[in-house]
């Protein structure tokens, strides 16, 4: 008959990954998580900059001083 134990800790055993999984999911999600803001960032200054752009322009075609502080 085998002596082989018949309760393995999951913490350890290869195929499950372990603390060792959790950790490379961290560092993943946190990579994720900076990359994606570091991209929002990027996507948000573009639109307020071309916001500016366009209510500059706006400003420019005003019929009276009015308008153009509006």
């Amino acid at each position: 008959m085998s002596m082989q134990p018949k309760v393995v800790s999951l913490e350890t055993h290869p195929a499950h990954g372990g603390v060792n999984g959790r950790v490379k999911a961290q560092k993943l999600l946190e990579t994720f998580k900076n990359q994606s803001t570091q991209y929002a960032r990027t996507l948000m200054q573009q639109m307020f900059d071309s916001a500016d752009d366009r209510l500059f322009e706006m400003a420019e075609k005003a019929d009276n001083n009015t308008d153009q502080s509006v």
